[in-house]
């Protein structure tokens, strides 16, 4: 594989979770044996995208929300609900998200994204019995441990075989939630709406899976730091530690997905990975879909290794008019964006799929009898 010099660039951001995608290949961990002297393997095979679980072993739901879209369509709501299971370790093999419309109480396609992510709640952190801090399993910038998420052409998230996602029963779940409601006649648009998110866990697991992220608080706080000019192609990228955000005390990761995150304009993404000050791309995706958004898996694991490794990501916007969204059923005419959450506004996240090798999500075994 070839490494090229890394480019200077505008800083850009960072998010990830994982989808649904095809891979076929078989994994294998460097250097751990199990007892039988086997190395250990945890598979990247996967399905064909979904839309439905299997089965479902929880689900929770927002309180009923009565949607107040602004001029461009767009309303925003969050909300915090309980887990509602036992005190005790649980691993999440697949999860999934969607809107019902609380008058007739049937899905609704108004979502734009949902994101949910555990928090320890109240109750669980004053348990003395419970092994959990305020820093969640699965940890990430802003958003908490991201657990589900929603964005157009992904509503199911699933780990590779033998991986999961580990989260503890009496954990809050908080729900970030973009609507959408510039579609279709106003007859036909729901008033209230609640979130679901189903969840299917696994009684155990050999490897643990981490969905983590951030978002360049420049951006945040200076939106136009993020500029697309009218009638342009634009691309900006920025350079992450990935270990800085992760709650793995391991030193080294395997990388093994990434999905794209851009609205309306977003044209292209890619991601590399960085050392020494030279980048190899892992990734390309010159054919980005607002309207088709999945976990791109690699052929096999990136593992990358703490101290040494970073990732560069970078997005591409074509901001031109036959690219422009509709609002109410009017097209847009062409002017700078920038970054926003609105449907009308930019974005660039990755969202990634990592597994620490090695990390079993096993009880601990019971002591033998005389021991």
């Amino acid at each position: 594989m070839k490494w090229r010099q890394l480019p200077i660039v505008s800083v850009v951001f960072l998010f990830l979770s994982p989808a649904c995608g095809p891979v076929t290949s078989e994994l294998e961990t460097e250097s751990e044996a199990n007892t039988s002297g086997q190395v250990r393997q945890y598979s990247m095979t996967m399905p064909a995208t979904v839309t439905s679980l299997p089965r479902v072993d929880q689900e929770v739901a927002t309180p009923v929300h009565t949607i107040q879209a602004n001029q461009l369509g767009d309303d925003f709501f969050k909300a915090t609900v309980n887990l509602g299971l036992d005190d005790k370790d649980y691993f999440i093999v697949a999860s999934r998200l969607f809107a019902v419309d609380a008058d007739m109480n049937q899905p609704s396609n108004v979502l734009h994204h949902a994101l949910v992510a555990e928090m320890p709640s109240t109750k669980t952190l004053k348990t003395s019995a419970s092994p959990v801090s305020k820093k969640s399993n699965n940890s990430s910038i802003g958003y908490g441990g991201l657990v589900g998420l929603m964005v157009m052409g992904t509503s199911v998230l699933q780990t590779p075989a033998g991986t999961g996602l580990k989260i503890r029963g009496n954990m809050d779940l908080t729900f970030n939630i973009h609507l959408n409601v510039a579609m279709g006649s106003a007859t036909t648009l729901p008033k209230k709406v609640s979130v679901h998110v189903q969840f299917m866990f696994a009684p155990s697991v050999k490897h643990l899976a981490y969905f983590s992220g951030g978002v360049d608080p420049l951006w945040l706080l200076k939106p136009e730091t993020m500029k697309i000019p009218a009638n342009s192609v634009t691309t900006r990228g920025y350079t992450h530690d990935p270990f800085g955000v992760l709650p793995s005390d391991s030193k080294s990761l395997d990388l093994i997905g990434v999905l794209y995150h851009m609205h309306n304009l977003g044209s292209a993404g890619q991601i590399s990975q960085v050392r020494s000050g030279a980048s190899y791309t892992l990734n390309s995706d010159n054919s980005f879909s607002y309207a088709n958004q999945y976990v791109h898996y690699f052929p096999s694991p990136v593992t990358l290794q703490k101290g040494k490794d970073k990732l560069f990501a970078q997005c591409t916007w074509t901001n031109t008019a036959e690219r422009q969204p509709f609002v109410y059923g009017v097209q847009m005419p062409v002017k700078d964006v920038f970054w926003g959450e609105s449907s009308t506004d930019e974005m660039c996240m990755w969202m990634l799929v990592f597994v620490e090798k090695g990390n079993a999500g096993l009880p601990a075994p019971k002591p033998k009898s005389g021991h």
